[in-house]
């Protein structure tokens, strides 16, 4: 594996590296909204990311989770990230957004089930 850690970099150098990598690690003991796992997973980069609480919302389980305190689980979320395609990554990702969608939609129309257009 080739690791390079970066500052925080400005918005466009960002998105650059993130269409190049095959995986955007997120070490985190606590993130009060956790974008960049999702614009890693929109982008075809499996995230590789703390199990907290934020990162578990904003993810809804794309991604591979680890655990800070133990080094094996991060190790098999990097091996597991490696092994997964973009194509993978998208249709888990987009299983969990059209499930959250549907979720979010049918409780705001009360219950009722409700037609989904797409345009």
């Amino acid at each position: 594996m080739n690791w390079r850690h970066h500052p925080r970099l400005p918005e466009g150098a960002f998105q650059d590296r993130l269409i190049r990598v095959r995986a955007l690690v997120v070490f985190s003991d606590y993130e009060g909204f956790g974008i960049p796992p999702v614009e890693a997973a929109l982008a075809g980069a499996c995230p590789v990311l703390s199990d907290i609480p934020a990162t578990r919302e904003v993810t809804g389980g794309c991604g591979r989770a680890f655990s800070n305190a133990d080094y094996e689980s991060f190790r098999a979320a990097m091996d597991a990230a490696i092994k997964t395609s973009a194509a993978q990554l998208a249709s888990e990702y987009e299983s969990i957004v059209l499930g959250q969608l549907f979720s979010t939609c049918h409780s705001r129309a009360g219950g009722n089930p409700i037609n989904l257009k797409w345009f």
